[in-house]
């Protein structure tokens, strides 16, 4: 065996034998940041998650309620920015149709985040900027907050809040 195989072998030793040691603390990132109602910590959630807040949001623009229902638990609990509860999907959908306003809306992010990695669900949080009309005529200009419990690939508890914008 020559010197310059001896050496190769040796240089490839050391970076498998450095590249699998377990990461010092100095150089780990944080798998947690903030923390969460239940007092612990909170992590990144699923994209899953994500994926299905997008499937609400496409079924929504569409107007299809068929659809959208599916996305929901038969019991979920529903709590709109003007403070009024509406229990199970079919109150849901009917707050959603009995809206008289013309909404257009532009989903402008979603994150997922677990308040408890031990038990199942996750939350996202998904931010909408909304200008509502009546007749072509526009009536204001709002920020929509989401929050979506998911469990099971379902929606658990959806509540949003809005703030409206002067621009």
């Amino acid at each position: 065996m020559s010197f310059k195989s001896i050496i190769g072998i040796v240089v490839v030793g050391l970076f498998f034998a450095t590249g699998c040691q377990a990461p010092s603390e100095e150089n780990t990132l944080a798998t947690s940041s903030g923390f969460s109602p239940e007092g612990g910590p909170v992590y990144l959630g699923s994209e899953s998650s994500v994926d299905l807040v997008k499937a609400i949001d496409k079924a929504w623009a569409d107007m299809d309620m068929e659809q959208l229902a599916t996305f929901f638990n038969d019991t979920a609990t529903f709590d709109w920015y003007d403070g009024l509860q509406y229990k199970g999907t079919d109150a849901f959908i009917e707050r959603i149709m009995a809206d008289t306003l013309d909404n257009e809306w532009e989903f402008r992010w979603a994150y997922s985040v677990d308040a408890d990695t031990e038990k199942a669900g996750d939350w996202v949080q998904a931010g909408f900027e909304v200008e509502s009309s009546k007749d072509s005529v526009l009536v204001e200009k709002a920020w929509y907050h989401e929050w979506y419990y998911i469990e099971d690939n379902q929606v658990q508890y959806w509540y949003n809040t809005k703030a409206v914008r002067a621009n």
